[in-house]
């Protein structure tokens, strides 16, 4: 998954999982006459640990770029939540999607 031409990984630590996350299950876009047509909604497997245990949950977020470079906004898609975060950087590893 790419945004703005770059790989799209998001910090482990916006949703205290073990890894960053770079691997989405599933995601989609907004027609271009929507007033989201720059942000996109992904899906993806979310690994906690909660009092000894390994949890694991699929998350649907909205990304939105509409902030300074290499910034975007998480809205969860239950809670409504949202949360700017700076995005990882990938170097020169490969990010699947």
């Amino acid at each position: 998954m790419f945004l703005k031409d770059r790989p799209l990984v998001l910090p482990a630590s916006a949703f205290n999982d073990q890894r960053d996350i770079g691997q989405f299950i599933a995601a989609g876009g907004f027609d271009v006459g929507h007033w989201r047509n720059k942000s996109i909604v992904v899906a993806f497997e979310n690994i906690q640990k909660r009092e000894g245990q390994e949890v694991r949950l699929i998350r649907s977020v909205m990304i939105t770029p509409d902030f300074s470079e290499g910034e975007v906004v998480l809205t969860d898609m239950y809670t409504q939540q949202e949360v700017v975060v700076q995005r990882v950087e990938t170097g020169d590893r490969s990010v699947a999607d």
